[in-house]
Parts: C-alpha cells; sequence; structure tokens
C-alpha cells in the first residue's frame, strides 16, 4: 500500500513537471515570434523589417534639373515630392544637369555652363551636385585616346565644382560600344583619374549607369567603378528605344515577355555594388511609337513628358489607358487624324510608387526622378 501510494505521489509530480514545461517552451515560442526583429512578410527580409521605420524616414530623394526647365523658386521644385509617401525627414538633393565637355575641355560656351549664373541666383535653393554630361560618341572617344585632355577636363570640372559650391561631382558617360577589353580599361582609367581628383578636393564622385548594363553588355566595369565611386545613379528608364519596339519605359517585372525588368536588374547591380551607395532613377516621361499593322515602329517614337501625357490623353473620352500588370506602367492606343497608329508607353506616379516599394524591400533607400518639369 505503502508503495502505490508514493507511485501515485511520483506520477502527479511527472505531471506537474511536464505541465510547466510545456508551458514553458510555448511561451518561449510566443516571444520569439512576436519579437519585432521577425519577418511579418515572407517577401520581407527581417533586417529590413527591423529598421523599416528607421531607414524609410531617411529617403534620399535626388531630382535632376535639366538646364532647359531650371524652376524660379522652391516652391515648384519641392512637387518631385509627391511621390513619396512617408515624408518624414526626407532629404531632397537637386542636380544641376549640368555642363558638357569638348576637344579643348569644359564647354565654356554652351547653354549648361552659361545656365550656372542663374541657378547661383535662385533664392532658398541650393544644388549639391553638379552633372558632366559626356554623350557625344564622337567627342568622348577622342576624350578616351587623349590623356591630356582628359587631365584637362578633369581639372576644370572639378574647378568648376568647388567655385560653384557644389559638394558632388556626377560623371554621366554614356557611351554605345561594344564591351570590348580595351574600351573597357580606358573608361576605368578616366574614372580612376576623376576619382583620384575629387577626393583630394573633399569632393563626393559619383556616375550614372545605364540600369540595363547587365543584360545589353555595355562596356562598364560596374565591380570597379562601384570602387572608386561613393554613389551609382542606375538609370531606370529608356529600356525600350525610340528606333526599337515598342514598350515600357523599364519593366518592374515581365523578364520573360520583354526581355529583362527592374527586379532582376536589382539583383545584378547588389552583387557588385553596396546598396548604400545605390540610387535608381526613375524616367517619368514616354515615347510615342507610330506603327504597323504588326505593331512595329515606322519612325523613331517621339518623346513626351509625363504632365504632355496627361493634359493630351487623360482627359480624352476617346482614349483609353491600360495598365500593363507586369511592368506596372500605363500604355495608350490611339489613331491620329491621318489615320496612323499609335502607341504611347509611360511611367507615372502609380508605376513609381511600386518599383519604389519593391527597391525598399531590397534596402535600397535612395531614388531620383528624372527630371524637374517632367511631371
Amino acid at each position: 500500500m505503502k508503495k502505490v501510494f508514493i507511485f501515485i505521489i511520483f506520477f502527479f509530480f511527472f505531471i506537474f513537471f511536464v505541465q510547466k514545461f510545456y508551458i514553458i517552451k510555448k511561451e518561449k515560442y510566443n516571444t520569439k515570434e512576436n519579437s519585432p526583429t521577425n519577418p511579418v512578410s515572407k517577401n520581407i527580409s527581417p533586417s529590413y523589417q527591423s529598421s523599416q521605420k528607421k531607414e524609410i524616414e531617411e529617403i534620399n530623394l535626388s531630382v535632376f534639373v535639366p538646364y532647359w526647365q531650371i524652376p524660379e523658386n522652391l516652391n515648384e521644385i519641392k512637387e518631385a515630392q509627391i511621390f513619396i509617401k512617408n515624408k518624414n525627414n526626407l532629404k531632397t538633393n537637386y542636380l544641376y544637369f549640368g555642363i558638357a565637355a569638348n576637344e579643348n575641355g569644359i564647354n565654356k560656351n554652351e547653354t549648361g555652363y552659361l545656365q550656372l549664373k542663374k541657378i547661383s541666383t535662385l533664392k532658398n535653393l541650393r544644388f549639391s551636385s553638379l552633372v558632366l554630361r559626356l554623350l557625344n560618341d564622337e567627342i568622348n572617344s577622342k576624350i578616351l585616346e587623349n590623356k591630356n585632355l582628359q587631365q584637362k577636363i578633369i581639372e576644370e570640372a572639378i574647378k568648376v565644382t568647388k567655385e560653384k559650391n557644389f559638394s558632388e561631382l556626377i560623371l554621366d558617360l554614356e557611351i554605345n560600344a561594344l564591351p570590348f577589353e580595351d574600351v573597357i580599361k580606358k573608361i576605368n582609367f578616366l574614372v580612376d583619374k576623376f576619382a583620384q581628383k575629387a577626393k583630394s578636393e573633399n569632393l563626393i564622385f559619383s556616375m550614372t549607369i545605364y540600369s540595363d548594363t547587365f543584360y545589353r553588355k555595355r562596356p562598364y566595369d560596374i565591380k570597379f567603378i562601384s570602387s572608386k565611386t561613393d554613389k551609382i545613379y542606375a538609370m531606370a528608364y529608356d529600356f525600350h528605344k525610340t528606333l526599337g519596339n515598342p514598350g515600357p519605359n523599364f519593366p518592374l517585372f515581365g523578364k520573360e515577355k520583354y526581355g529583362y525588368d527592374l527586379s532582376t536588374c536589382i539583383k545584378d547591380f547588389l552583387t557588385m555594388v553596396p546598396k548604400e551607395k545605390l540610387v535608381f532613377v526613375f524616367g517619368l516621361y514616354g515615347y510615342d511609337w507610330v506603327v504597323d499593322e504588326e505593331n512595329r515602329p515606322i519612325k523613331a517614337a517621339s518623346a513626351l513628358t509625363l504632365n504632355q501625357i496627361k493634359k493630351r490623353f487623360f482627359h480624352n473620352p476617346n482614349i483609353q489607358i491600360k495598365r500593363d500588370s507586369l511592368s506596372f506602367e500605363s500604355k495608350i492606343e490611339y489613331f491620329d487624324d491621318a489615320g496612323y497608329q499609335h502607341i504611347v508607353w509611360f511611367e507615372d506616379e502609380l508605376s513609381v510608387e511600386k518599383k519604389q516599394e519593391f527597391l525598399l524591400k531590397h534596402e535600397v533607400y535612395q531614388f531620383g526622378y528624372w527630371a524637374f518639369g517632367y511631371y
């Protein structure tokens, strides 16, 4: 009888400890499950969730201001912030686009250079960055072949940057060439010389890069360029060209349909560029293609700013605007008075918002807009 009593007591103690152990384990599991550092969504990384509030409040927004569209005051340019939902501590940088070079160095007779006087007189509006526009293939080839010319352009560009109180010099070197090793080496040499000089003058040195660089095999050594620059402005527009078939400015998704997309692009860049250096620039405009019966372009497409598109099409009852479910950009098809068929693709507020949301999930918190006056 005594043994039975001891067994019963032991059995109750055993049940009590098992229950206690289960309760403690369950409390630990619930605490871990509800921890703010745990991802709430499978699509968002834990590091993004834990820093979401802090980082999103520190979004950097860059607005390119072209020399042909200079605002009269700060109130005009602030419209760019309409695309950012969370405006707390939003830092907006104004980038002047910009000055150019030729065979003699910085072209001081060119409109972009002459407009430097105007931007210096704007009240309550300070431009942080100066863009050096190298857009002409013939001139760019001469620059890459001539080290003395390179040195002159570098010294003069740095001098202008400092004299006009810019803190950043952005090299916009746009070259249409095959990625031959010789071309890549020459570009790297120029970038390295620019970076050395800018650093010696305590300036930020950055570059613009086509966002389709990986897809179209352009002659840019992204890994090397990233090591020499403070920022890389990835131009997420002009994926479909004026002489090519109609399509989105730069699709968010749809690689299988369009050949490439932003969701693939960001992964490509992050293999070589730290996310802190990346600034994705969206083009707030579109193209109008005249096409044949099979939607092939008859001639080069004409560019339309988002403002122009809104004025021409948004209030026309005969025009149907369709949003593409893959690219998130919008498409318009119409016939002109002469009976020609047109296809228009364009970026707008919603497509930009969707792209920014996607990039935020990859912890990219710097964006830019091309360009002031287009939206």
